[in-house]
């Protein structure tokens, strides 16, 4: 590691340290940075004797990465065989658990990254922008121009919206913790003061407050599906606000006007506001439940053979 007292400007921008500047070692090359060139999460691989994020520079970001930036989606599978297009929550980048490939064996799996994520790291997230990048996999890479879109947490509120707005383009919907219904002056509330936590609260506090909201029997370790691709902290009053976006009941309304089989999967001690208005609303929805889940299910190795075998049995009726 570089000594920051004998470093006097920024190794990227080269700005000059003031008396009050914020200097950080980027903790894979050991270079000196102001916190603006050095303001990147992701969990370095066992070499380096890490056991959490750490801050790192962009070139090491995207050196040891999980994620290769050379391109933008991953394809596992046949791509004669039906197409599945997962997306992820607010947490993850493409790079998919287990239990989604194991639950899709045989399929023309795709992964691709949303705005904000991955090669895509510099746009904005917006539902239009995350729409768009959905419909473009579909068209250049399913051979019949059609998937099952699969989608968990925002990846879920996503899926929805991408059924409703691109029917033609969906063979089914798999809609993973999001039964609840995003509305009202609570609802506005929380997303408006997550925004304001995300946008205006440093990288490092964020990084503490998603922590300390996680499942306690997530081991970073065994997550590093997740973590080894970086957090964006940053994005996060983003995907707050495509969550919450301003449609009246829209779940109930999107249902009702869709006639695509719906698998809603959802831990038990998730949210479920929405739960039974969404069965009701949907014509063709049907709802599986993980005993003694929470939201982040997905994240807990104990939980992903039961998903496995619940998005299996629905994927081939």
């Amino acid at each position: 590691m570089e000594d920051p007292s004998k470093v006097s400007s920024c190794t990227k921008c080269a700005m000059k340290f003031g008396f009050l500047s914020t200097k950080r070692n980027c903790q894979a090359c050991g270079k000196v940075f102001c916190k603006f060139d050095c303001d990147l999460w992701l969990m370095l691989p066992d070499s380096f004797g890490y056991d959490d994020l750490v801050h790192i520079c962009e070139p090491c970001y995207e050196r040891y990465n999980l994620i290769d930036f050379g391109r933008s989606l991953e394809e596992f599978g046949p791509k004669e065989a039906p197409t599945a297009i997962i997306l992820p929550g607010a947490l993850a980048g493409r790079i998919i658990p287990p239990c989604f490939l194991s639950a899709l064996k045989g399929y023309h799996v795709i992964s691709t990254d949303l705005p904000g994520w991955g090669m895509r790291k510099d746009q904005e997230l917006t539902v239009d922008g995350a729409l768009e990048v959905i419909k473009q996999a579909i068209l250049d890479h399913s051979h019949d121009k059609k998937a099952i879109i699969v989608g968990f947490s925002m990846g879920g509120h996503l899926a929805l919206k991408f059924g409703h707005r691109y029917p033609e383009l969906c063979h089914a919907l798999v809609l993973g913790a999001c039964c609840n219904e995003y509305y009202g002056f609570r609802s506005d509330m929380f997303f408006k003061s997550s925004k304001a936590v995300y946008d205006y609260l440093p990288n490092s506090m964020n990084a503490t407050l998603i922590k300390k909201v996680l499942p306690k029997d997530i081991d970073w370790r065994e997550g590093k599906w997740i973590f080894a691709q970086g957090m964006q902290y940053h994005r996060w009053g983003q995907c707050g606000e495509i969550m919450a976006e301003p449609y009246e009941h829209f779940y109930r309304k999107a249902l009702s006007e869709i006639s695509m089989p719906i698998l809603f999967i959802h831990g038990t001690n998730d949210w479920r506001t929405g739960e039974i208005p969404f069965m009701k609303a949907g014509k063709t929805a049907e709802l599986q439940l993980i005993e003694g889940a929470d939201h982040y299910f997905m994240l807990v190795p104990k939980h992903q053979d039961e998903v496995a075998a619940k998005m299996s049995d629905f994927v081939r009726k």
